[in-house]
């Protein structure tokens, strides 16, 4: 019996509002964002372990990662913002979950106030949005495990800039995020002081695709993660592959 990890329901689908972009985020929904297509209020998200037998059926098991939660549920409005985002773990092959994530946007559709509510390790995480001009926007992060944490981002032409620190710290961390012509992220880089430490590098399908085909993550120089993706006719994800194609 052999037996490898798949992800059924074919989204590999993440979001992130305050460690990612904030460009993408001012000008686009959740769903054009992620690459979905047409209108979709809500996606189920699981990951299974299949093991191969003798007589070469399958057995799917939900996976489980002691640190990771593998399962996620995304629901979006009307005008294509997620509005939710539940995330959980497996026990004896029931889903558990762990965090909760809500979004508030104002008239225009920007983000103005998420909260994440951890029910594995009881936190409450509140980040609230503002923009006082064009080109930058200020996040403030309260919750009991970090404490305040600020982040600004900058717009600079093809790059964005984000510097993250803690006020009654000297932590300080920046990051750049580099684009094409085309409006394409294709680089970032994150920084402690002058130091550079971490690159996540992304190649396309093509010249004019906005379809991501790799992605690498480099730290301290060495290769951690990397992922290559499969899409379908109409531009979504189907299949994702680590180095090891699994």
């Amino acid at each position: 019996m052999t037996a490898r990890k798949i992800f059924i329901l074919t989204f590999t689908f993440f979001i992130s509002l305050c460690n990612g972009q904030m460009r993408d985020r001012l000008h686009y929904d959740d769903l054009k964002r992620q690459k979905l297509n047409g209108k979709v209020n809500a996606i189920e998200y699981r990951e299974y372990e299949v093991s191969q037998m003798i007589d070469s059926s399958y057995i799917y098991k939900l996976n489980f990662e002691p640190f990771v939660n593998c399962h996620i549920d995304f629901t979006f409005n009307k005008n294509g913002y997620l509005i939710n985002k539940k995330e959980y773990y497996t026990n004896n092959e029931l889903t558990v979950k762990a965090e909760e994530w809500s979004y508030e946007y104002n008239k225009r559709d920007v983000i103005k106030n998420e909260q994440k509510i951890s029910f594995k390790y009881p936190d409450t995480t509140t980040w609230k949005y503002s923009s006082p001009n064009k080109e930058t926007v200020i996040i403030e992060q309260k919750g009991r495990m970090l404490g305040t944490l600020f982040y600004s981002y900058v717009q600079e032409s093809e790059k964005e800039k984000l510097y993250t620190r803690r006020p009654e710290t000297s932590f300080k961390i920046s990051s750049i995020f580099y684009y094409d012509k085309k409006g394409r992220i294709y680089k970032n880089e994150t920084y402690t002081h002058d130091t550079i430490y971490s690159k996540k590098i992304y190649e396309y399908l093509d010249s004019k695709s906005n379809n991501i085909s790799n992605e690498k993550y480099i730290y301290n120089e060495t290769p951690i993660f990397f992922e290559s993706k499969k899409y379908d006719k109409q531009n979504n994800v189907i299949v994702s592959y680590n180095q090891d194609k699994k």
